[in-house]
């Protein structure tokens, strides 16, 4: 047997059994779409022959996807030891990828930009009640930073981080990552600079439009998005 009749073959098994839920964009119903087999088949080519890999980590959710020209398939913990595969249109893995770190409106915080060393930053998200600055103080740091740094973790809400990671072979493994924290008064994006991170205010409209390149957007045109 070929080894895309195998996968098949075992997907349908999967689907028989009840180990891994399907559900399509709109959702498919194994016993009653007569097409499930067309849509099994589709989802193990864009597993299997990705433009584009990613990961999503929010609140505890680890996810991974893959995305081709016609659709975007991703994995996503249902409960203890139960995976569900599901897939959309391609041109709705933005909207999917917002709401699974569940983007939305939210204020530009106040106040300029922070820049921590990445031990610091751990450090902070980990216990921002006994934080300690570490040495090497970076010299571009502004006044004060370290508190106003300590006052805004203490109110972080989510950390969440997106990666993107292009199969393309005019620029393989090409990563691009979307990451931030929401807190009440805003959302920060974490941007590496120079061997700090740096911590900047931000707008879900701007990480939106971030989302909509994450996946297939030149390096070119994603260095020119991210500034």
């Amino acid at each position: 047997m070929a080894p895309a009749a195998r996968d098949l073959t075992r997907a349908k098994a999967d689907l028989a059994r009840g180990r891994r839920k399907v559900r399509g964009y709109p959702k498919y119903d194994p016993d009653q779409d007569p097409d499930v087999e067309k849509s099994v088949t589709e989802l193990l080519e864009a597993v299997r022959n990705p433009s584009c890999r990613f990961s999503i980590a929010s609140l505890g959710l680890e996810a991974q996807g893959w995305l081709d020209a016609a659709l975007a398939a991703l994995l996503l913990p249902v409960e203890a030891g139960v995976l569900e595969l599901t897939w959309v249109p391609a041109a709705f893995l933005p909207d999917a990828l917002g709401r699974l770190v569940e983007l939305g409106p939210s204020p530009i915080p106040d106040g300029p930009s922070l820049r921590l060393a990445p031990g610091s930053l751990a450090h902070l998200l980990a216990a921002p009640g006994d934080y300690t600055p570490l040495p090497g103080a970076d010299p571009r740091a502004m006044p004060g930073q370290d508190d106003r740094a300590r006052r805004l973790m203490g109110t972080v809400t989510r950390h969440w981080r997106i990666e993107a990671r292009t199969m393309d072979e005019a620029e393989p493994g090409c990563a691009r990552v979307v990451e931030a924290l929401d807190t009440p008064d805003g959302i920060w994006r974490l941007l590496a600079d120079g061997g700090y991170v740096e911590l900047r205010p931000t707008s879900p409209t701007r990480l939106w439009r971030l989302l909509t390149v994450l996946p297939s957007a030149s390096e070119k045109r994603w260095r020119l998005s991210e500034r």
